[in-house]
């Protein structure tokens, strides 16, 4: 097996996801070599700042070309992209991983690129929250970490993956593309598509203003807080999933009907009934 901290790691991407692995593998006595990349140049200083990173590389180029394993934390769009763009740089890497939330789409491009040595992550970890602030070393303890591959994929390629999970403090569970997709956009998808309608439908009611300061009540800050997120980040996660959301959102339209259903024809017990069944 190999040993990671004898590795160097480049993490494409210094959003929270990729700035809080570079903080916690940067925590570790023995860490391996970390080189930062993001087109943010405030990232790029804050983990200089704050030695989370051994380097920032000048260029996404310079970064492969330096790393014997690369980390890509980027929105789904733009890691296909990445490895469509890099396929050669890549294929002669220990590894490749990427941390996006959605895995049939990215396995299926780094399959169709022959990268037998990619390996699909999505860790079940992150909050609505931005820029180096977010960075958090404990961010991944005690998570699942998911793990996704293709018949492609090599043991050893999974192996590294296996142990980067390890050392973020997280649990490495392996599970079918598809069927993550299929689960996460019951738990996470819908869950990002009520947060931010129940945001816009306050916001444009008379009363909009009143009710963003006055009346936010805990149970409203709960449901709509990951309408803060990055709104970019969530078009990728929800566009490449599309396949596996719209279902889930046609059942959650059943479950609102029947309330609305219950409120206009004054049923108590169909109102009960619903409550009582969830």
């Amino acid at each position: 097996m190999t040993q990671v901290s004898r590795l160097s790691i480049g993490i494409l991407g210094l959003g929270q996801i990729g700035g809080s692995i570079a903080t916690r593998l940067s925590t570790n006595p023995e860490h391996p070599t970390i080189i930062g990349y993001d087109l943010v140049p405030d990232l790029c200083a804050s983990a200089l700042q704050n030695r989370i990173v051994t380097r920032i590389a000048a260029s996404e180029t310079e970064l492969v070309a330096a790393s014997d394993v690369v980390i890509i934390a980027l929105p789904i769009g733009e890691i296909i992209n990445f490895l469509k763009k890099r396929q050669h740089e890549l294929s002669g890497k220990v590894a490749v991983m990427d941390t996006g939330s959605v895995k049939t789409a990215v396995i299926k491009a780094a399959d169709e690129l022959r990268l037998v040595n990619f390996v699909g992550g999505h860790p079940m970890a992150g909050t609505e929250r931005h820029g180096a602030a977010s960075w958090n070393p404990r961010l991944f303890e005690a998570a699942n970490f998911f793990l996704s591959s293709s018949h492609r994929t090599s043991a050893g390629a999974l192996d590294t993956a296996q142990e980067v999970v390890r050392l973020l403090g997280a649990t490495p569970i392996h599970i079918d593309p598809d069927r993550h997709d299929r689960l996460l956009a019951l738990t996470s998808n819908l869950a990002h598509v009520i947060a931010y309608a129940m945001t816009s439908t306050c916001r444009d009611c008379p009363d909009g203003i009143i009710v963003k300061s006055l009346f936010r009540s805990p149970s409203f800050l709960g449901a709509t807080r990951v309408a803060d997120s990055d709104p970019e980040m969530v078009f990728h996660m929800l566009w490449h999933n599309r396949t596996h959301l719209s279902p889930a959102l046609a059942a959650l339209l059943r479950q609102l009907l029947s309330v609305q259903k219950a409120i206009d024809g004054n049923d108590s017990a169909a109102l009960r009934k619903f409550l009582n069944n969830t």
